[in-house]
């Protein structure tokens, strides 16, 4: 068994070390405000990883290291300070181990409904994006064994915001089609957990996986279908000659933007958080409208993770949405109540 650091214990980091630990793994999670309990014989350090006096104590005889973290804000500031400051001071202090980086599709600059690979070029426009792929370039050219696995826009119980979204009758473009990418919470633990068992196997792996499930498709079908679910009113057709992409920067900071870009990539996933945040006040039908965000609009290909035998547990939003729509649905008959009113 393995000597195993996360850094970042958040939803996905804590379930990976949970999951982990249950197969034998010594854990360690690295965290500035650890949780009181956690699942599994897991032990937990409290530190900053901007601050490298709050490393000197950290052992450095792990075996595989997860760097799993979330930046506090959207800004060049505190990107910096976890991919750039945090992530020199961790490999300063453990130069000899084997990284594992959660990163982003969101360093892919492609717009125009590209598909996407691993050998596609990662050039991205906004600076948050570029830090990550500066990051990600670090990391790899340290090690040829460290790895790097860029998540789509994760979604899963806790990240509903798009069920949320469909209860406001949203405007949506239509045509051409605008597509957006995700993969569920527990897909992202299944390949981090599946890519460590095939490193201690002693598998070839390669420096790279894009991990987005199988269904690469466009906001109007996602959210038609989603509507259908929950017996809501379908979404409108967005008015091509309202170009609503200019406001979508502002809406993380504000959440009164009535434009929501459809990335589901790390911009969606802050968005998503934050809509979690919210008061949850009965919500009446209103138009929202959804613009595509010039940077998100792209078809991610998970060719390579599912060559080295990956088996996604939701290999489409309709099975994972699913799911969603099902625990709606037992917690009462709430959603169909809001639509009707």
């Amino acid at each position: 068994m393995a000597k195993i650091l996360i850094v970042g214990c958040g939803a996905i980091g804590l379930e990976l070390a949970g999951v982990l630990s249950a197969q034998g793994h010594d854990v360690t999670g690295l965290k500035r405000n650890p949780k009181a309990s956690a699942p599994g014989r897991i032990n937990y350090v409290t530190a900053d990883i901007s601050s490298s006096a709050d490393l000197a104590d950290l052992d450095t005889d792990f075996t595989q290291a997860f760097f799993i973290v979330s930046p506090d804000g959207r800004n060049e500031q505190s990107y910096r300070a976890v991919y750039e400051t945090g992530l020199n001071n961790l490999l300063a202090r453990l130069p000899e181990t084997h990284w594992l980086m959660v990163s982003s599709t969101s360093v892919y600059g492609q717009s125009v409904g590209e598909w996407v690979d691993e050998n596609s070029v990662a050039e991205p426009a906004n600076i948050t994006s570029r830090l990550i792929r500066r990051a990600e370039q670090t990391l790899m050219d340290l090690n040829p064994a460290n790895i790097v696995v860029r998540f789509s826009g994760i979604y899963g119980p806790g990240r509903e915001y798009l069920l949320r979204l469909a209860m406001q009758i949203p405007a949506i473009q239509q045509s051409p089609p605008y597509f957006t990418n995700r993969i569920h919470q527990q897909d992202c633990v299944g390949v981090l957990s599946f890519l460590l068992e095939q490193r201690l196997a002693g598998k070839a792996l390669a420096q790279c996986y894009l991990a987005s499930d199988d269904d690469p498709a466009p906001m109007w079908e996602v959210m038609t279908w989603l509507t259908d679910r929950l017996h809501c009113q379908p979404p409108t057709a967005k008015d091509g000659g309202h170009d609503c992409s200019r406001q979508s920067s502002a809406f993380p900071p504000s959440m009164e933007v009535r434009s929501v870009a459809t990335g589901t990539t790390a911009w969606m996933q802050e968005v998503e958080q934050r809509m979690e945040q919210l008061p949850r006040e009965p919500m009446r039908p209103t138009v929202k409208t959804v613009a595509a965000d010039a940077g998100m609009n792209k078809r991610c290909s998970n060719t390579r993770l599912k060559a080295l035998g990956y088996q996604f547990h939701y290999p489409s939003y309709k099975d994972g949405y699913l799911e969603l729509t099902r625990s709606h649905a037992l917690r009462g008959n709430a959603v169909q109540a809001r639509c009707a009113e």
